[in-house]
C-alpha cells in the first residue's frame, strides 16, 4: 500500500472542495492492514471517480490527521462526507463492508 504524502492544508482543501473523501489509516507493521490494503486496492478503481481515496501511514503522519480523527488503532477507515460529517470504521473491512461504507 502506498503512502500518500499529504500535507494538512492540502487535505483540508480536499475536504473544503465538498467531495467525499475516504481515508485509510494504516501502519507498515500491521498484519490486518496489509490484508485490508488488498481489499482497498480492489475496490478503489470502481469508485475513484466518485470518492477521493487517501492512504495515511500513522507512523509517518506529520499532518496530525491521525490525531484529528482520533485514530487509536489500525486499520481505521474514515469516510468524510460532502457535508463534513464522518463515519469511522475500525478494523479490516471486507469488500462488501467497504462498498457499503462508500455508498452510505
Amino acid at each position: 500500500m502506498a503512502t500518500v504524502d499529504v500535507k494538512s492544508e492540502e487535505f483540508e482543501a480536499l475536504i473544503a472542495k465538498g467531495g467525499t473523501v475516504l481515508v485509510d489509516f494504516w501502519a507498515a507493521w500491521c498484519g490486518p492492514c496489509k490484508i485490508y490494503g488488498k481489499t482497498w486496492d480492489k475496490v478503489k478503481p470502481t469508485y475513484q471517480d466518485q470518492v477521493d481515496f487517501e492512504d495515511i501511514d500513522i507512523d509517518k503522519d506529520t499532518t496530525g490527521l491521525a490525531a484529528k480523527y482520533k485514530i487509536s488503532s489500525v486499520p481505521t477507515t474514515v469516510l468524510i462526507k460532502e457535508d463534513g460529517s464522518t463515519i469511522t470504521k475500525t478494523g479490516r473491512l471486507g469488500k462488501t463492508e467497504l462498498t457499503e461504507l462508500i455508498l452510505s
